[in-house]
């Protein structure tokens, strides 16, 4: 992996995206935590901890399915074009949504990949099945005004 850690800098993204999917492939988790610009956060889902993927990482707080979740979700936030620490980064290929995370600032991406562990990392550098050539990511924002006034608006009409 020594050689593998000098190059990577140098690589295209192309070819940085093909180089994270190999290691998620072979479960070499350190190995990815170890490359340039990646910080293994926390260990979910490894050793018989808790087995969650990235969606109920990034929702969990929320509580419910996954379906019910993400209609919370794209109920409460507002898509921004400038994320802030804390934003939601979704990232999604041809149109459909394939992973999540929390904006770190400085272009960095807390995420959980599968059944590896949170890493910290640049936003743009994720296994190629993320993202198709559109590049489409999209930042949101929780918008607790808005939610207020749901909550206030449902409670009234019941």
């Amino acid at each position: 992996m020594e050689n593998a850690k000098d190059i990577y800098p140098s690589l295209s993204l192309r070819d940085k995206r093909t180089v994270i999917q190999d290691l998620l492939n072979a479960a070499e988790y350190d190995s990815l935590g170890s490359l340039p610009g990646f910080t293994l956060v926390e260990r979910l889902g490894q050793d018989g901890q808790e087995n969650i993927d990235c969606f109920t990482y990034a929702l969990r707080p929320e509580g419910g399915s996954v379906y019910t979740r993400l209609k919370k979700f794209y109920e409460e936030h507002n898509q921004v074009t400038t994320p802030v620490k804390g934003d939601l980064v979704l990232y999604l290929n041809e149109g459909k949504m394939t992973h999540i995370g929390f904006w770190a600032g400085d272009g960095k991406v807390l995420s959980k990949v599968g059944v590896a562990p949170v890493y910290l990392h640049p936003y743009r550098e994720v296994p190629p099945t993320y993202l198709d050539q559109s590049e489409d990511i999209r930042f949101y924002r929780k918008n607790n005004l808005l939610s207020k006034i749901r909550s206030i608006w449902k409670k009234s009409a019941s």
